[in-house]
């Protein structure tokens, strides 16, 4: 059974077929407007060669080309869903989750300026662009992921360009490695020149305390399921407080 509307902006659909839920060879405009959706084809909930414009507006989505089979996209070129200034993509290729070749700029001239994005797997390969907020935050020159992996990685943090500059950031299964910059708060606070994560693990830290200038100038700092080796500085209490020159824990052990 095929039902089509009367109305004229509704579903011209000019070949239909459906088998087992399955529906095949659509061509023609979708529910909602004119310019949209003049080409559909699905099977097995697939959706492939769709050429046209989203269902939701003229200025969103024109693709020239989608593919999709078994939830893959595949060769997708057009704008964003927002408005004609954001996210241009030239290039677009799911496959099993997967996005690839994607260029595209964002919702003015100083945010997101990605020219390469790729995904497999999770993954995001050769990032390049400002942040979705302003020209401050967030220089990303290159961004890899693998396996939620985040690979060189050059920015400036989400708040201000005071904090966050990282030269470097590498994470692989939660990890994250040869990180420099300094921390989140403010200027003072953890100038990290190195650290690296793995399984939960911090190690080759070096820093200041979240709190003040006086507290905690760690110079190297280890964890290893839930240890803290070779800790150099003072206290997050006060200067002349807990000048440890070493601290090792061990299930809880303090020695």
């Amino acid at each position: 059974m095929v039902r089509v509307k009367t109305d004229d902006s509704a579903c011209r659909f000019t070949s239909l077929n459906k088998d087992q839920d399955q529906v095949t060879l659509l061509h023609g405009q979708s529910e909602n407007s004119d310019s949209a959706w003049r080409c559909l084809d699905t099977r097995q909930h697939q959706v492939t060669r769709v050429h046209g414009q989203s269902e939701d507006s003229d200025s969103t989505w024109r693709f020239t080309s989608l593919d999709m089979h078994q939830h893959q996209v595949t060769r997708v070129q057009g704008e964003s869903e927002e408005s004609d200034s954001t996210s241009r993509f030239t290039s677009m290729d799911m496959h099993q989750d997967q996005v690839t070749r994607v260029i595209v700029g964002d919702d003015s001239d100083s945010a997101c300026k990605f020219t390469c994005m790729d995904m497999c797997q999770d993954q995001l390969t050769h990032v390049h662009g400002q942040s979705e907020d302003s020209d401050i935050p967030c220089r990303f020159t290159s961004l890899d992921t693998y396996q939620e992996r985040m690979t060189r990685v050059h920015c400036l943090s989400e708040d201000s360009d005071i904090p966050c500059r990282f030269t470097s950031l590498d994470t692989y299964q939660d990890q994250v490695t040869s990180v420099h910059g300094v921390s989140e708060d403010s200027a003072r606070a953890c100038r990290f020149t190195s650290l690296d994560m793995r399984r939960d693990q911090v190690t080759r830290v070096h820093c200041q305390s979240e709190d003040s200038d006086t507290a905690c100038r760690f110079t190297s700092l280890d964890t290893r399921q839930n240890q803290l080796t070779r800790v150099y500085g003072q206290s997050e209490d006060s200067d002349s407080a807990c000048r440890l020159t070493s601290l090792d824990t061990r299930w809880d052990q303090v020695t």
